[in-house]
């Protein structure tokens, strides 16, 4: 089986993929800088939680927006798991194709997420990914990642709020009942967790009438969604491995295009 890294803003998520499919998903904080010995410790712990020994794990796949982090994952996979690390990029051969205007720039979880949809889902395909930003990423029925939109996530919003806002404390993240708020900590929450929601239909709706994009599905996943998916009726589908699995589909044609080039 293969450990499937995705090295986020807020949190490192792993799984276990075997025949397709991601067994076992856990996760750990990445707010503060984690070394390869952290991360080897806290996988090596959880790999036997879930009864699987080092020597069972014969592939590591790495996803990072954080460039400060992938160092320490790779050398992880190295002294810890004894595995060369495969590293997205979006330059890597996939079913999807980017034509965004600098594909470099492009976030591989982004690049994991249109590739998973695509897989799963077909085109015209619109992916919601609730993280520490909310992005959306379009691809068209012809596998073409033609681009999307990022906004701050709901929590760097409230964070942001807070800091800002002195008399503003930071909420907890629930959808109230009502759109009206009495007090301030309820206005706080619908207009911060129903604004959002209205934000990503109101984006939806304007990809939606982008060229190759008419009528296309939305599928949503990251940590958040599960809270903002209810309130957004434009989302059709909810689901919370996609990036991981996208890594999967990655690694797995890296690691078949390098098996053919021997």
């Amino acid at each position: 089986m293969v450990l499937i890294v995705d090295l986020g803003n807020t949190d490192i998520v792993f799984g276990l993929r075997r025949g397709g499919e991601i067994l076992s998903p856990f996760r750990m904080s990445s707010v503060s800088p984690k070394t390869a010995d952290e991360i080897g410790v806290f996988v090596l712990q959880m790999l036997g939680q879930h009864g699987v020994q080092p020597s069972q794990v014969t592939g590591v796949t790495l996803c990072s927006v954080v460039p400060d982090h992938l160092a320490q994952a790779v050398r992880f996979a190295e002294e810890y798991l004894g595995r060369k690390p495969i590293v997205i990029h979006t330059g890597m051969p996939a079913p999807v194709r980017v034509t965004v205007d600098v594909p470099a720039e492009l976030g591989t979880d982004r690049f994991a997420n249109a590739v998973a949809g695509f897989v799963r889902f077909g085109g015209p395909l619109i992916v919601v990914d609730f993280g520490s930003a909310t992005t959306m990423t379009a691809v068209t029925a012809a596998g073409e990642l033609v681009g999307g939109t990022i906004m701050p996530g709901l929590k760097t919003s409230a964070q942001a709020l807070s800091v800002k806002a002195a008399r503003l404390p930071f909420i907890p993240l629930t959808a109230p009942n009502t759109f009206l708020g009495k007090n301030t900590l309820a206005a706080m929450q619908s207009g911060i967790v129903h604004g959002h929601a209205g934000a990503v239909s109101h984006l939806v709706a304007g990809l939606r009438g982008e060229p190759g994009l008419s009528g296309a599905k939305v599928v949503a996943t990251g940590g958040l969604s599960a809270l903002l998916a209810p309130l957004c009726p434009c989302i059709d589908s909810v689901e919370p491995l996609l990036t991981l699995e996208g890594i999967g589909i990655l690694g797995e044609a890296a690691a078949a295009a390098e098996r053919g080039g021997r």
